[in-house]
């Protein structure tokens, strides 16, 4: 998983854990708010019908007039119980309130099972002031209850102390709710305000509030998402880029040098130790060219000299061991050249040879062919060209890796190859006439993710799987007697140019018998 990728998660996971923490606490503080709202609409109706029902009460009593049933409606546990059946008329919010007991003298006033265990709690916990809690209603919808006690006071043992001391009309009207002593319950005061209504507002605003939220968050997490490739991701990206070109063996390439922080840093780093790299690469480049044509020129003069030398002793020379000790000379001076010629395409093969592109493979195989008909001749060889995906590389380098490849292949694979390693004839697949059948090659290639995978497979005798490393080491031959058909060094080099670009090289053995070369390069750029 990419850097960017991990740090958006990261990022992404973060900002929801906040987000669902600020909806929730959003949630809870609009819960919260309503309790608190609707508390305090049911303290500030409260207020105003308990000063209402004292201040007529107190007025009731003072004015002298007895009760009777014309009377009567005046007081206000009779005028409260009226006026609650009325407010619906002149109110459409649901809101109900009454003073009520268990034991009215007006039917209206009567407690229902809520009230009658608001009562029983106070009774239970004389020191609270008020009692706040959800019910359901007789409609079945949710109600805020409020209610508050109504403790006899010295007053209110006028008409509900002892029965024989009450006003006459009093005796006369009611049977009953004497007897009460100061401190006494006498009912509660109680209000009930419908949630439903009041819920509904709050969700819409909780849903606007968790709108907005989402909105913000998600617009935070996207200007994060560009900062963050901008600031970072995009920057390490170019510093990826150049990394890449430097190993693949691009030694002039740099990285910009943006920003002062920890990644300017690293950018400057990187170029420092590039101008390190390519300082002493092109030392190194130098000394080995120096070496190379200096060891080559004297290797020249000795094949050439051993040429005229044979040439001017021809038919001169009786000695055999003379003759052969000469061509032993020329022999070993060219095969030296050949060596120097390796070694300088080894070095090289790092670097690219010509511009970075999407090379044609199918091409660069074919001009090869035409190129090697003679060699492919003489071995006896039939060559299959497959499909060939082109790879992104330089051309004169993708042309030295199938041309040492198909080399090595015509090499090892043909006839007098076909031997095993202690000397004794081994054959590769077996015609009907019991000879060794013709070499056959083949080179094909198939995309692989972001990799061509190259092959160039032969019918040859194969080589053991304990050698299949070995071969790619400079110098190392599996020829045995001193017989040194190669310098030793091209399977080398075809692995050091796949390295360079970014991929590799290896042998495997080919159904029937038989090897396959394979190496793999990029289809494009590596970013």
């Amino acid at each position: 998983m990419k850097l960017q990728t991990r740090l958006l998660l990261a990022t992404g996971a973060i900002l929801a854990v906040l987000t669902t923490a600020n909806l929730w606490t959003s949630y809870r503080a609009f819960d919260v708010l309503v309790d608190e709202e609707m508390a305090k609409e049911a303290r500030n109706i409260r207020a105003m019908l308990m000063a209402t029902r004292r201040i007529y009460h107190k007025q009731f009593l003072d004015s002298g007039l007895q009760v009777t049933d014309k009377t009567v409606g005046f007081l206000p546990a009779h005028a409260l119980a009226r006026i609650s059946q009325d407010f619906p008329n002149w109110a459409t919010s649901g809101l109900s309130f009454n003073n009520v007991s268990d034991r009215p003298r007006n039917p209206a006033n009567r407690a229902d099972a809520d009230e009658l265990q608001a009562m029983a709690w106070f009774r239970a916990n004389p020191q609270a002031k008020e009692r706040i809690g959800e019910i359901k209603g007789a409609d079945g919808k949710p109600y805020y209850h409020y209610a508050t006690p109504m403790w006899i006071e010295e007053y209110c043992l006028k008409c509900h102390g002892q029965r024989d001391a009450a006003p006459a009309s009093i005796q006369q009207l009611y049977a009953e709710s004497f007897d009460y002593s100061v401190g006494d319950l006498r009912g509660v005061m109680s209000i009930k305000i419908p949630m439903a209504d009041l819920r509904d507002r709050v969700w819409s605003m909780w849903r606007g509030d968790v709108i907005t939220h989402l909105t913000g968050y998600s617009l935070l997490f996207l200007a994060l998402a560009w900062l963050l490739r901008r600031a970072v991701t995009r920057r390490l990206s170019r510093l990826e880029s150049t990394a890449r070109q430097l190993t693949a063996g691009d030694y002039r390439q740099r990285t910009e040098q943006g920003g002062s922080d920890e990644i300017g840093t690293l950018a400057t780093a990187l170029n420092q130790m590039a101008d390190a790299v390519e300082r002493r690469n092109t030392d190194l480049r130098r000394f080995a060219e120096i070496t190379a044509h200096h060891l080559q020129e004297p290797a020249r003069r000795m094949a050439s000299y051993a040429e005229r030398l044979g040439t001017q002793l021809a038919g001169k020379l009786d000695d055999p061991e003379a003759r052969l000790s000469l061509d032993f000379i020329g022999q070993q001076a060219r095969y030296q050249q050949n060596m120097l010629r390796d070694v300088e395409r080894y070095l090289a093969a790092d670097q690219p040879h010509g511009e970075l592109a999407l090379s044609d493979a199918h091409q660069t195989a074919t001009t090869l062919l035409v190129r090697a008909q003679d060699r492919i001749s003489a071995a006896g060889a039939e060559i299959t060209v497959g499909e060939m995906p082109p790879a992104w590389i330089d051309a004169p380098r993708l042309s030295d890796l199938l041309e040492i490849v198909l080399d090595n292949a015509l090499q090892h694979g043909g006839a007098e190859s076909r031997r095993r390693r202690d000397g004794t004839p081994e054959s590769n697949a077996a015609a009907p006439d019991g000879e060794a059948a013709p070499l056959h090659i083949t080179l094909d290639g198939e995309r692989v993710g972001s990799l061509v995978r190259y092959r160039v497979s032969d019918n040859g005798p194969g080589i053991e799987e304990q050698y299949r490393e070995r071969i790619f080491r400079a110098f190392e031959r599996l020829e045995s007697g001193g017989h040194h058909n190669g310098t030793g060094i091209g399977l080398a080099i075809v692995r050091r140019i796949a390295e360079s670009c970014g991929g590799r090289a290896w042998v495997e053995e080919t159904p029937g018998g038989g090897c396959s070369v394979r190496f793999e390069i990029p289809t494009k750029e590596t970013p």
